[in-house]
């Protein structure tokens, strides 16, 4: 008994002094010094000793685990962090505490970051992918009580990603970044940059940059914050701010985008200079070493020394074959900008057939990178410039390469307006939300950085709180098959698809099954002339001549090739690109007639957006009229509005043209009173107000009702399928330019409620003429005419009045539309049938008569 009492008291006090070292082992790490780390790991090793003397298997298996995460965690502060050595001990402890039973708790909480911290993504997950308990843990809520809390939600988030759920580990990260700027939150500085940095990259690689700014400044560490506002300066294409905030740098991830900036430059003797100690960095990722390749290959192909060609070959494949095996958005667009280089490559060397299945193989692959964006039912799913060169390189090579012009409207079209495309063919999917209506209300009215700031940070949560609960359906552009059946649909109409490229504009026409693609000239010559057309119609007339510059715009992008389609046309689509958005096309004129008093006009974003349109079956409900909005004094004055004059006359001549419309004026004309009315889909529902658009959050653009300022957010949320929507306010049909998306703004929430059509302003048009168009138009309409016929119609009527001849009174509107189905025309021996049937009914009916 004496002996047993004696083993007894030896294991208590074995565990007692293993206890004791361990708590001066992390008592000494606090320190954080050299000096206070090697003391941690005399009393880990002190503590080692004691373990044997422990009697309880379980108890020994806990404290031999519990050792070596301790140890792990001291590799990982150390001055010179030993992360694999780290892994190693974590993941042969693991092994053994599972075998034990004893792998659970906050020493597996803690073991499962070290491995996540110490090892690949790709390695970390696959090590955890046939372990139920980890996969539990990491899915289920962790204690906030808990040490590993915060590193648990980030691993969380990164699973999520793996998962491919990644708005939601974009919601995580967002709700960690909010909880880190609460008063009484501490959160240490190397994971705050975790959160951020990577809350930052992902917004970075939807190209969602004003998102990714706003927590920039959140991160602690210095030189994570230079590296991400060189980032965004590159993204604004400010390469001297770039190359300035990295000159001297030696991280491989900096020297990637300083070498990047420098080739943008045209340096390129200093851009190889940085790119090449990527290529042979081993501690860099395959995806940054395969990046870095791509841009010795374009530096090569552009510096165009003896041997360049060859040598930036070889670049592209070694990025290639670095790339070759991984998956993910960045390889997908690492691939998709390879296959561009490589055909820019071939059109040097003179092969264009070859460069042109090169571009073809880029936009194919930028197709798989957009599917693997989530879609963000308020934000825009952005391209980069260079991919937009791949349309470029497809219309520059498609008649070498023995194309059909039907390939060029193809590429243009594959790539306009994809943002668009979502909401139109997922009708309704913006969801309303109390809270994004007061964070776009806040912005709206902040005018210090500090309160705009605080606004949009608001709206982020906000808005990704509404992105959890909202599913949008991703459609695919048109194919050659889908687009020459929509040509042939309207044999009267005549397409004309614009794309003012890097350095030539370019027009596809398309009448009936015959297509053709033209080169207008220089997109330098192409901006200086639209931008003289603006503006001598988007401001108040002056005595300047306007048909100069209008019939300058003409002969640009109308040559007589094009005209001589035009000719015999009934309808007009115009198809502009983001930049050709703001051409005044109804105002330009053909053998000195203005086209939109000649031709029933039509803008579309993109053919696969009014294909969509088409397929709408127009609403049969009554009309919904808004006018007379009230506006406070400091509205007024927030947004510098003039007072609506002619809102309440604008509305009596619209009343006229529907007798029966459902009126909401004053007071009324609220959204409430607008939801209250919209049961149904109305035929007709017409807003007179004003329009706001906000750039920094483009589909945050507002109207303003009697009850405020209404997002598009809201628009979005009304029923609305297959409605006419008549935005009688300036500017309602511009927004944000985005390449290749067009302009993000006003227009985009009706269409995606489901309206049919849109009729909106695209310039600050004048009060009293808009009142008058207003009332010419909504007559045609309630006659039964189509939105681009009625507002010829109307557009002819003020052009004839002397005081209304300048076509910034009437051309400033156009019609978003899409024209209803041609009915079909009867063959020829249907016609003669149907005369020889009528002509012996005729002859019968006369000798019965005799």
């Amino acid at each position: 008994m004496l002996l047993l009492g004696a083993g007894v008291r030896a294991q208590v006090n074995g565990l007692e002094a293993f206890k004791n070292e361990i708590r001066a082992a992390m008592t000494a790490s606090e320190g954080g010094r050299p000096a206070d780390l090697r003391a941690a790991r005399d009393h880990l090793d002190a503590a080692e000793n004691h373990i044997e003397a422990i009697a309880e298997p379980r108890q020994q298996a806990q404290a031999r685990l519990f050792v070596a995460v301790r140890r792990a965690d001291l590799l990982f502060r150390a001055p010179v962090p030993n992360t694999a050595k780290a892994g190693e001990l974590v993941r042969a402890a693991r092994t053994a505490a599972r075998a034990s039973g004893v792998w659970q708790g906050p020493y597996q909480e803690t073991g499962l970051v070290l491995l996540w911290q110490s090892l690949r993504p790709v390695e970390f997950f696959a090590l955890i992918d046939d372990a139920p308990e980890d996969l539990a843990l990491l899915e289920g809520q962790t204690p906030v009580s808990s040490d590993n809390a915060i590193p648990l939600r980030l691993l969380r988030a990164d699973l999520r990603l793996v998962q491919g759920r990644e708005r939601e580990a974009i919601a995580l990260w967002t709700d960690l970044s909010a909880s880190l700027r609460l008063p009484d939150s501490f959160l240490g500085d190397a994971w705050a940059d975790t959160c951020h940095g990577a809350l930052i990259w992902h917004l970075l690689e939807r190209r969602e940059n004003a998102r990714a700014e706003l927590y920039v400044p959140f991160l602690r560490d210095a030189q994570n914050r230079r590296y991400y506002t060189a980032v965004l300066s590159n993204q604004r294409r400010d390469f001297a701010a770039t190359v300035k905030l990295l000159r001297g740098c030696r991280d491989a991830r900096e020297l990637l985008l300083l070498g990047d900036a420098l080739e943008q430059l045209g340096e390129f003797d200093a851009a190889i200079e940085a790119y090449e100690p990527v290529t042979r960095d081993a501690a860099a990722d395959d995806e940054l070493r395969a990046a870095a390749s791509n841009g010795l290959g374009d530096c090569y192909r552009r510096r165009g020394h003896d041997g360049d060609l060859a040598r930036a070959a070889t670049g592209y494949e070694q990025s290639l074959r670095g790339l070759a095996g991984l998956t993910s958005r960045k390889v997908d667009s690492e691939l998709a900008e390879n296959y561009c280089d490589l055909g820019l490559l071939d059109e040097q060397r003179g092969d264009q057939v070859a460069a042109n299945a090169w571009f073809g193989r880029a936009l194919d692959a930028l197709e798989t990178a957009r599917a693997g964006i989530p879609l963000d039912p308020f934000g825009a799913t952005f391209l980069e410039p260079w991919f937009l060169g791949s349309v470029d390189g497809v219309l520059r090579t498609w008649r070498a390469a023995g194309g059909d012009p039907l390939d060029a409207l193809v590429a243009i079209d594959r790539v306009k307006a994809r943002s668009l495309l979502d909401r139109v063919a997922s009708p309704r999917a913006l969801e309303e939300s109390p809270e994004v209506l007061a964070a776009v209300r806040e912005l709206a009215l902040a005018r210090d950085p500090a309160a705009v700031r605080s606004a949009r940070l608001a709206l982020e949560r906000a808005r990704v709180t509404v992105g959890e609960r909202t599913q949008l359906a991703r459609p695919r552009p048109l194919d050659r098959a889908a687009l020459r059946a929509e040509l042939l649909a309207e044999p009267s109409a005549c397409g004309l698809a614009y794309w003012l490229g890097d350095s030539v504009c370019w027009v596809v026409c398309a009448r009936g099954g015959e297509v053709t693609a033209h080169e207008l000239g220089a997109s330098s010559r192409a901006g200086d002339v639209l931008r003289a057309a603006y503006l001598a119609v988007a401001s108040a007339p002056s005595e300047a001549d306007p048909w100069i510059a209008l019939d300058a715009a003409a002969a640009f992008f109308l040559p007589e090739v094009v005209t001589a389609r035009l000719r015999g046309a009934a309808r007009i689509v115009f198809c502009p690109d983001d930049q050709l958005s703001r051409l005044p096309f109804e105002a330009l004129r053909v053998d000195r007639a203005s086209l939109g008093l000649t031709y029933d006009v039509e803008r579309a974003p993109s053919l696969a957006v009014r294909a969509l349109l088409r397929g709408r079956a127009p609403a049969t409900g009554g009309a919904v009229l808004v006018d007379s909005v009230p506006m406070s004094a400091a509205l007024r004055t927030e947004f510098a509005l003039d007072e609506l004059r002619f809102s309440a006359q604008e509305g009596d001549l619209v009343l006229r043209a529907w007798p029966d419309a459902h009126r909401l004026r004053g007071a009324d004309a609220t959204l409430a009173g607008l939801r209250t009315r919209l049961v149904d889909p109305p035929r007709v529902l017409h807003i007179s107000s004003h329009a706001v658009t906000l750039g920094a959050v483009a589909w945050a653009s507002l109207l303003l009702l009697a009850d405020g300022t209404v997002p598009l957010s809201s628009l979005a949320d009304l029923p609305l399928g297959g409605s006419t929507v008549v935005l009688s306010a300036c500017s309602s049909a511009t927004g944000q330019a985005l390449g290749g998306e067009g302009d993000a703004g006003l227009l985009w929430g009706p269409l995606g409620a489901g309206a049919r059509s849109v009729v909106a302003s695209v310039w600050q048009v004048n009060q009293q003429a808009t009142c008058d168009l207003m009332g010419q138009m909504h007559h045609a309409l309630a006659r039964g005419e189509s939105e681009a016929r009625a507002l010829r119609q109307a557009r002819q009527a003020l052009a004839a009045a002397p005081n209304y001849a300048h076509p910034h009174y009437w051309a400033g509107f156009a019609a978003f539309a899409a024209a209803a189905n041609e009915p079909r025309r009867a063959a020829w021996w249907q016609v003669a049938l149907l005369v020889v049937g009528v002509f012996a009914f005729a002859l019968i009916w006369r000798r019965a008569a005799r």
